[in-house]
């Protein structure tokens, strides 16, 4: 007999992506490739979040964004480029967060606070769509980021995992088209 746990208003979805935040993302883009096989490596170089709340006040991070496929799933690196408290400097180690695709935020955030789970950050995507992390670092030890996968969302996820099926093995990184 297969258990289930009822998630009540939350649609479950699956983990698509994991997060890690590094100290400098060539580096660990190069460790990606050569040790875990993902990529090859989109890069969103001093990426701007739109309109970030970070604990209720609004602001975000500096960051470069690395994504790139290891089979199925998506890796991102993340390198901070301020010291101060952010979404990322609250990690005590490299595995961030865990990614999960919804449909509606708005709605996928209610859920998560009527089931007792705080956000900690949420911000919008220059390009369409947006996030929210939430605090689940106490139930399961890292954040969960919520991601809206609207169609432009899913159009570049979709070039990252062609760019990973197609890849030549060589090139570290490519430009989304």
């Amino acid at each position: 007999m297969v258990e289930t746990t009822d998630l009540g208003p939350i649609q479950a979805g699956s983990v698509y992506h994991t997060g890690y935040v590094v100290a400098d993302i060539d580096a660990a883009v190069a460790q990606w490739v050569r040790l875990a096989s993902a990529g090859p490596f989109v890069l969103f170089e001093n990426f701007e979040f739109v309109n970030p709340v970070y604990r209720g006040k609004p602001g975000a991070p500096k960051v470069t964004l690395a994504f790139g496929y290891s089979g199925d799933t998506c890796i991102e690196l993340i390198q901070p480029h301020d010291s101060g408290q952010s979404i990322y400097s609250e990690s005590n180690g490299a595995l961030h967060h865990i990614g999960i695709g919804v449909a509606d935020l708005d709605q996928a955030l209610r859920a998560y606070a009527g089931a007792g789970v705080d956000c900690a950050f949420r911000a919008a995507f220059p390009f369409g769509g947006g996030c929210a992390y939430l605090d689940t670092k106490g139930a399961i030890g890292v954040f969960t980021e919520l991601v809206e996968r609207g169609p432009v969302v899913e159009q570049m996820l979709e070039q990252m995992r062609s760019a990973h099926r197609n890849w030549n093995r060589r090139d570290r990184t490519f430009t989304l088209g």
